[in-house]
């Protein structure tokens, strides 16, 4: 069971930009897709909610997911069967969890005639947002039969009647 590398991120603003590129990116390839479904149907309106929704689903991996929340951390556990260690990719914010990976598959001519695969091309997107603020430094992920789970251990609270440092700004 590997240990995977989690791109751990303090500075929100950085990350966000990082983060929400490859979800623009996703939203651009989906228009893209989406739009040559509407070209193929000679531009005939009224189809365009099911060209978007085809395209999601030939893009896109729609992948199972359990968060359980107890009183020191979160664990989120997520189904990505025949997903190598090395094709995740998981950055920890202080309020979320991003999990990125894209599905390979080869095909063996000798295995016989391939009526469908869905396998290929298809990316995992997945933002799991919390309440509580998650200490970066110490989310951790295994993978395990193809189940990812992810470890977010919530930033500790100062404890009752002991003084907080504030900083006034200048």
């Amino acid at each position: 069971m590997p240990n995977l590398y989690i791109e751990k991120i303090r500075d929100t603003e950085r990350a966000e930009v990082s983060v929400f590129q490859a979800f623009e990116q996703m939203m651009n390839e989906t228009r893209r897709r989406a739009f040559e479904f509407y070209e193929r149907r000679g531009g005939a309106p009224g189809g365009d909610l099911d060209d978007w929704l085809r395209a999601e689903r030939e893009l896109l991996w729609a992948s199972t997911a359990e968060l359980v929340e107890d009183e020191k951390q979160f664990r989120v556990h997520l189904a990505v069967p025949g997903v190598e260690p090395s094709h995740l990719r998981i950055t920890a914010l202080p309020q979320a969890i991003v999990v990125r990976a894209e599905s390979s598959h080869q095909h063996d001519k000798k295995e016989g005639r391939l009526h469908f695969c869905e396998f290929n091309g298809r990316r995992l997107l997945r933002r799991f947002n919390f309440q509580t603020p998650i200490d970066v430094e110490r989310v951790s992920a295994t993978l395990d039969k193809g189940v990812l789970e992810i470890t977010a251990t919530k930033v500790e609270k100062p404890e009752h009647g002991r003084p907080v440092k504030v900083t006034a700004a200048a």
